[in-house]
C-alpha cells in the first residue's frame, strides 16, 4: 500500500496521521543493480532549487521509480479528480481516496513574436531569467482565462523580480484586457525618467473599464532602481478594498478604492501592454520568478520585518 498524505501500515490504514497542507513533487528512488539510489547533498540542494514547478526527471531520473507531481507534469497522464498519475513510465498511479479537486494545470505561455532570450547572464534563482529587449514582439502571451480577471470579491497578488535596463518611457511587467477602443483591462507598470520629476521611477497599477479609469494606484516617484535586481509586488485586500505596493519587502504605497477589477477579457501579456498596436510600454531588462496569486494578498506591512530576504543573491 502506497499512501500520500497520511501514514499507513500493512494492507490498510489501521493507523493514520493525516497531513493538513499542500504536497507537490513526490518522488521515489529505488536501488537497481550496482546503485544505491541515495541522492547526494548537492543533488538534494539542486532539486530544492527547482521549486514546486520543476521536473526532477530532467537530471535525476536514474533509479527514479515513481514521481507524482500533482498536475505540474502531464507526460504520463493528466491528473484529474480520481487519479494522480506517476510521471515515470510503468510507475504506480495513485487513486484518490475521498473528495479532491483536480490539480491545477498550468497556463501555457507563447511568444508574441520573436523568441525571447532565456538568459543565464542574470538571475535571482535557478541560474537563468527572461531578457526583454524593449520591443513588444519580444513578450509572452497566455490565452484568456478567468484567473486573469483578479476579481473584486477575492484577494490577489502580482509579483516578480525585475532588473530594468532602460530608464526611458513607461514599461509594463504584466497586463490583461482587450486592445480595442474603448479599452477594458488592467496593467502593472513603472515610469522611466523621461516623464518629469512628478512621475519618474514610480510604479503604477491601473484598471480601465470601457475607456474610463476606475483604478489608478500609483506610488510616489523614485521607487524603481535601474540595473539592479529588486522584488516588486502589488496586492489587493478585498475586506478593506485596499491596493498595496511593495518594493523589496517594504510597503511603499497603499490606496483604498471600492472600484474592483472584474470586467477584463483577453490575453495576459508579460513584458508589454495590451494595446492593439502591440507596441505600447514594452519592458527592457530581466524578469524572474513571475507569480500571479488568486485568493490571497501575500504581503502586508508586517513583511517589512523580513525585508532582508528580498535582497537578490
Amino acid at each position: 500500500l502506497v499512501s500520500v498524505g497520511n501514514l499507513a501500515y500493512g494492507t490498510g490504514p489501521t493507523r493514520a496521521d493525516y497531513f493538513d497542507g499542500q504536497i507537490s513533487q513526490v518522488a521515489v528512488w529505488s536501488a537497481s543493480s550496482g546503485t544505491d539510489a541515495v541522492l547526494t547533498a548537492s543533488q538534494i540542494s539542486a532539486i530544492y532549487e527547482l521549486g514546486p514547478g520543476g521536473n526532477v526527471k530532467t537530471d535525476y531520473s536514474t533509479d527514479l521509480v515513481d514521481y507524482w507531481t500533482m498536475g505540474n507534469q502531464t507526460g504520463e497522464g493528466a491528473d484529474d479528480t480520481s487519479t494522480i498519475y506517476s510521471q515515470v513510465t510503468g510507475g504506480q498511479d495513485l487513486t484518490i481516496a475521498g473528495g479532491m479537486a483536480a490539480p491545477f494545470v498550468q497556463h501555457t505561455l507563447t511568444h508574441a513574436g520573436t523568441a525571447l532570450n532565456h538568459s543565464t547572464a542574470a538571475s535571482v534563482y535557478g541560474g537563468s531569467s527572461l531578457h526583454f529587449d524593449g520591443t513588444a514582439v519580444k513578450s509572452l502571451v497566455a490565452a484568456d482565462s478567468p484567473d486573469w480577471k483578479l476579481g473584486g470579491d477575492s484577494d490577489w497578488t502580482l509579483e516578480c523580480w525585475t532588473k530594468p535596463e532602460s530608464t526611458t518611457g513607461n514599461q509594463c511587467w504584466l497586463s490583461h484586457g482587450d486592445g480595442t477602443s474603448p479599452r477594458t483591462g488592467w496593467y502593472w507598470a513603472f515610469y522611466g525618467t523621461s516623464g518629469g520629476t512628478a512621475h519618474e521611477r514610480k510604479i503604477a497599477f491601473d484598471y480601465y473599464n470601457s475607456g474610463t479609469a476606475e483604478v489608478q494606484n500609483n506610488t510616489s516617484p523614485g521607487v524603481i532602481e535601474f540595473d539592479t535586481w529588486q522584488h516588486v509586488a502589488v496586492t489587493y485586500t478585498s475586506s478593506s478594498n485596499t491596493y498595496s505596493h511593495f518594493h523589496d519587502g517594504i510597503l511603499v504605497h497603499e490606496f483604498t478604492d471600492d472600484s474592483t477589477v472584474t470586467a477584463t477579457t483577453g490575453e495576459l501579456k508579460i513584458g508589454t501592454n495590451t494595446q492593439s498596436s502591440g507596441t505600447e510600454d514594452p519592458f527592457k531588462g530581466y524578469m524572474d520568478e513571475i507569480r500571479i496569486s488568486s485568493g490571497v494578498a501575500r504581503y502586508s506591512k508586517s513583511i517589512e520585518r523580513f525585508a532582508n530576504t528580498f535582497v537578490a543573491k
